[in-house]
């Protein structure tokens, strides 16, 4: 099920060429994709998307996603297709947001996204290899990388310190945003105690 804010505002009266150069307009802003719920709200339809489609246009990612077939392929597009899955309303958090923050090497083996407390009512379709967190993520604890929302980075580590179950992954994470001088040696020795805890 996509959750998609834009289904609940009336479709846009757009006619003809004018619907297309939106809808490519919006996947030009999230690097080639764009689901079936914001070209609906674009005045797009199914038989159009299957037209183009059909002509090598478009390809027909997962359910309900699309990606324009000539935009360049973008470095962690996996993580975007579920953040667009999530209708942008996710963050990505815990370990996922430590590796898209640079401070551990590979990808957790799951996909850490960070949504609404209000989605634990819904029926969910859930993304295979994707752990979903019900959480509310203030503003100020938010931050862009890799033009991906992610959770800043002390609370990526706090969020790391509960829940990875591999001291070493901690560890280095900690070790690089030391280097760095993104945190102090106290949270550093606060964190280790709670991973511990």
């Amino acid at each position: 099920m996509v959750h998609d804010h834009l289904c609940a505002l009336p479709a846009l009266e757009l006619h003809g060429s004018e619907r297309w150069l939106a809808i490519e307009r919006l996947a030009a802003s999230q690097a080639g994709y764009f689901t079936l719920a914001q070209a609906r709200r674009l005045g797009g339809y199914p038989s159009l998307l299957r037209y183009h489609c059909a002509r090598g246009r478009l390809i027909h990612g997962r359910r309900g996603l699309y990606r324009f077939a000539a935009a360049a392929a973008q470095p962690f597009e996996e993580l975007r297709c579920l953040w667009l899955w999530s209708d942008g309303q996710g963050i990505f958090s815990h370990g996922t947001a430590l590796h898209l923050h640079g401070l551990i090497d590979a990808p957790p083996l799951f996909a850490q996204l960070s949504v609404p407390p209000t989605w634990k009512r819904t029926a969910l379709r859930r993304p295979r290899r994707t752990a979903l967190h019900f959480d509310d993520v203030p503003l100020e604890e938010r931050e862009v990388r890799h033009g991906l929302p992610v959770t800043s980075l002390p609370r990526a580590l706090r969020e790391a310190a509960s829940s990875l179950r591999d001291r070493r992954w901690l560890e280095l994470a900690l070790r690089r945003a030391l280097l760095r001088d993104a945190i102090d040696l106290r949270l550093a020795h606060e964190l280790l105690e709670r991973w511990r805890a």
